[in-house]
């Protein structure tokens, strides 16, 4: 930094739109990748919903009962 008296300024003049522009690429790397996520949880969420939609009514499993609390988890999740 320069300083004269009681004025400083950066060596860099674009350093504030330097930051900025970091700023918004690390911003638009976080939503792609909340995009992926919130995709990626649709899909699981809509096979356990699938298949818990396609089970004969009179037949109950625990394992049922665990993809409908893996559904309500990731349905929380999201």
């Amino acid at each position: 930094m320069i300083c004269k008296q009681f004025f400083c300024m950066s060596v860099s003049p674009n350093s504030s739109l330097v930051q900025h522009t970091i700023e918004l690429n690390y911003a638009n790397s976080r939503r792609s990748n909340a995009i992926k996520w919130i995709i990626v949880n649709i899909t699981i969420v809509l096979f356990f919903v699938f298949d818990l939609s396609r089970k004969c009514p009179g037949h109950t499993q625990a394992l049922h009962y665990a993809e409908l609390c893996a559904v309500a988890a990731l349905s929380a999740n999201s």
